[in-house]
């Protein structure tokens, strides 16, 4: 938490008790900053990639991606999900200083698919994208995933 966008104005209640800063419950908090990051999780940026080709489902992966948070590894990567009744969810990798391998992309849009209430089984295909020249790639672990939750969830992949 200390590393999210306005966590030096994050409140926290706990049960039978007034609210706190978060900084007054890690008084002596790591985060980005101490390892030279400017840009906090969560806050919005750009990374200026594009795909030549039009289709809302990879369109969705690539603004994901450009959405990421990756300042430790700079691997971008992104993940749209279409269910069956056409709708998009998407995720982006999200890394942090105090835990890795961080939110992988696939994780964050099935977060954002159950926020939706929307059942798993209701998946119809997925798109990952990553940067070609990352030193890390979440297509594996992507694979792997869905062929856990469905064999027949199709995969479509693009490196840029």
């Amino acid at each position: 938490m200390n590393e999210l966008n306005g966590a030096e104005k994050l409140e926290i209640q706990l049960p039978a008790r007034d609210a706190k800063s978060l900084h007054s419950y890690l008084p002596e908090p790591f985060g980005p900053s101490d390892l030279g990051i400017d840009e906090p999780l969560m806050c919005p940026v750009h990374h200026g990639l594009t795909a030549e080709e039009e289709n809302d489902l990879l369109n969705a992966a690539v603004a994901a991606t450009n959405r990421s948070h990756a300042p430790y590894s700079r691997n971008l990567s992104g993940v749209a999900i279409r269910d069956t009744k056409g709708r998009l969810f998407a995720g982006m990798y999200a890394e942090n200083a105090a835990f890795n391998p961080s939110l992988p992309p696939l994780q964050v849009a099935l977060v954002n698919m159950n926020m939706a209430e929307v059942p798993l089984d209701e998946i119809q295909e997925v798109v990952l994208v990553e940067k070609a020249d990352a030193t890390i790639s979440h297509l594996q672990d992507t694979q792997a995933l869905l062929e856990a939750l469905n064999p027949d969830i199709p995969l479509g992949y693009l490196a840029l």
